[in-house]
């Protein structure tokens, strides 16, 4: 383990664990007030960069890459499509179980690509899929032609924080693949190339001090801007913002700069690292369920529900590792 990069497990599970405020909070703030709605807001974006995160974080290790081969991508397709079939199939059971009712896997699982269906939030992993495909020719193109590819990425994010396609990208979901995921994916498959470069010139601890400085200032910015909103707007309406970008990849070149020396640490990480799809696909419902009969009464009953969730759901990853069929879901 001594060539990879721990800060960036820990970025995806802090991901993870913005996924999870997402939900947990987005639900508590629906008709909330006093002390929720006010500490729960900044919870709530400040979590914001989950999203964005990890389709900047699977950009830079698509870039990372000393060669990317057609085959990759299909097996890696596949695979990511087998497992949330299988969750569909899962949580199915488990409805059947406690209900009775039969639903359409099937329906199910293509309503997903819609953030539809029994697991609404499978949108992810079809955009995510979708990036891959164009992840290839994109991939090839950077290799043949980086400063080409690096002038548009960068006239692309400066596009989205002058709101350029901002209509038509708040017109419908799959509007936001091509518009501003794919703005991050490639930002980040940039950063694989920038980091190294800024890693060989600059001494660590300026790097770091400097990226610190940003991101403080970045993240006060961004602070302001979602606190002096009257109401609690949906996070992607910050999305491509300059501030908001710069806090985001602020963060991430951050948390690209820890080094673990511990090997026992570097093992942790990295196991509750590779536990994400579970912890992305299997909270969502039981959060809902519980929710809806446990309404929160703080923001700190919110963050002890979010780490009960995220360490839930590690137990049930480790779990499923050990049986069979369900293996195949973690």
């Amino acid at each position: 383990m001594k060539n990879r990069n721990h800060g960036l497990d820990i970025f995806r599970i802090m991901c993870c664990i913005g996924v999870l405020d997402y939900h947990v909070m987005g639900a508590a703030l629906s008709g909330a007030g006093g002390g929720i709605a006010y500490y729960g807001k900044i919870l709530y974006y400040l979590a914001a960069f989950c999203v964005p995160g990890f389709f900047l974080l699977s950009g830079y290790f698509l870039g990372e890459r000393d060669e990317l081969k057609m085959r990759y991508v299909e097996t890696k397709v596949a695979g990511i499509m087998a497992k949330l079939f299988g969750w569909i199939i899962f949580w199915t059971v488990v409805h059947f179980i406690r209900t009775g009712e039969v639903f359409d896997l099937w329906e199910n699982f293509t309503q997903g690509a819609v953030s539809g269906g029994i697991l609404p939030i499978a949108w992810f992993l079809f955009t995510y899929c979708f990036l891959l495909i164009l992840g290839y020719p994109l991939y090839h193109l950077r290799k043949k032609c980086t400063a080409f590819f690096d002038v548009a990425v960068l006239l692309w994010m400066g596009a989205l924080a002058a709101g350029v396609g901002k209509t038509g990208m708040e017109s419908r979901t799959q509007a936001l693949w091509l518009h501003l995921y794919i703005g991050y994916f490639c930002l980040g498959m940039l950063l694989s190339d920038g980091m190294r470069m800024i890693n060989r010139t600059i001494k660590r601890k300026y790097l770091v001090s400097a990226t610190v400085c940003v991101n403080v200032i970045c993240t006060a910015v961004y602070l302001l801007h979602v606190t002096a909103d009257r109401f609690v707007l949906s996070p992607n309406s910050y999305y491509g913002k300059w501030y908001y970008s710069l806090w985001l990849v602020s963060l991430f070149c951050l948390l690209s700069l820890i080094r673990i020396e511990h090997v026992t640490l570097q093992r942790f990480i990295v196991r509750v690292s590779s536990n994400t799809l579970v912890v992305y696909l299997a909270p969502h419902l039981p959060t809902l369920y519980i929710l809806s009969r446990l309404p929160l009464k703080s923001a700190g009953m919110a963050v002890v529900m979010i780490i009960v969730f995220f360490w839930c759901a590690q137990i049930l990853a480790e779990g499923f590792r050990k049986m069979p069929l369900l293996r195949k879901l973690v």
